[in-house]
């Protein structure tokens, strides 16, 4: 800082004290924590399965950012697969091309269609959960189903209705899994 002031610049320079407030500002400082200010019953707590979750909006962000990495990994996957496939002969350039052409097809549509659909099923479960004001699986189910029928809303009734009800069941099974997996422990 002092680079960019004189000398008595600097010294004419006063910051708040920590506990002297001026004109009714509350200043953050770097010693406060922002999350004592939330009281404890306010804040949802818990995990969505291995990923903490100490509000609801850590579920859009953590749950969307982890949806797309694995949608961009399962694409690079399938890419792969694919790759090999629809090689037309077995030079390794040709065969890695293909390769390449079909993992950057595949990745980035596997990992933004599941990005949406994860970004889609946060933000409604939170809706749901607002508006029921209780934490359960018939949110995160019924939220599930909504982000079909939303997703696929342009290809008709019938294709909306198969895709929400494919994502509800998902969301069921996986339910299922974790309390399993909980009883065991």
């Amino acid at each position: 800082m002092s680079e960019f002031l004189t000398d008595n610049q600097a010294d004419t320079l006063q910051f708040p004290s920590h506990n002297t407030p001026i004109d009714d500002i509350e200043y953050v400082y770097i010693q406060d924590d922002p999350m004592e200010r939330i009281k404890d019953s306010d804040r949802r707590t818990g995990s969505f399965w291995f990923i903490p979750m100490r509000t609801g909006y850590d579920k859009v962000f953590y749950g969307t950012g982890f949806t797309y990495a694995s949608g961009l990994i399962s694409g690079g996957v399938v890419g792969v697969y694919e790759g090999f496939k629809r090689s037309p002969n077995r030079l390794f350039k040709v065969q890695f091309n293909s390769i390449i052409n079909q993992t950057t097809r595949y990745g980035p549509w596997y990992a933004n269609t599941m990005g949406v659909l994860a970004l889609g099923w946060a933000t409604l479960d939170n809706l749901f959960w607002s508006i029921r004001g209780t934490d359960d699986y018939a949110n995160h189910i019924a939220a599930g189903f909504t982000t079909g029928l939303i997703f696929k809303s342009t290809q008709g009734l019938r294709t909306a209705v198969k895709t929400g009800s494919l994502l509800a069941l998902g969301i069921t099974g996986f339910g299922f899994m974790k309390s399993q997996f909980d009883k065991k422990k």
